[in-house]
């Protein structure tokens, strides 16, 4: 199988995943239905969450993975979050023990 046609391949696989109607992460759905991301501050040591949003090409929702905000090592990011709800800068925050 040459390049492109592995490629092709790969893309038919991607376009039948993206079409799949699985259900949201646990975690996510809660922080979704908390206010999102502005609004919760999340003490998990995740890297990335997920987040529905609309692609306009293909006319549909898609689940991306986005980076959470922040700058610096993971520890740090959790200590800032944990800030913007001890300030009230958000009212409610999801914490998760290891």
């Amino acid at each position: 199988m040459n390049y492109r046609k592995a490629a092709e391949e790969v893309q038919r696989w991607l376009n039948h995943v993206d079409k799949l109607n699985l259900p949201p992460n646990p975690l996510d759905k809660l922080l979704n239905s908390l206010g999102g991301p502005d609004e919760v501050a999340e003490l998990t040591g995740r890297k990335v969450r997920q987040v529905k949003v609309y692609d306009a090409i293909k006319d549909q929702e898609v689940v991306i993975l986005e980076k959470r905000k922040g700058d610096g090592p993971m520890d740090q990011i959790n200590i800032e979050e944990k800030n913007h709800f001890q300030e009230s800068l958000v009212l409610s925050y999801v914490q998760v023990f290891n």
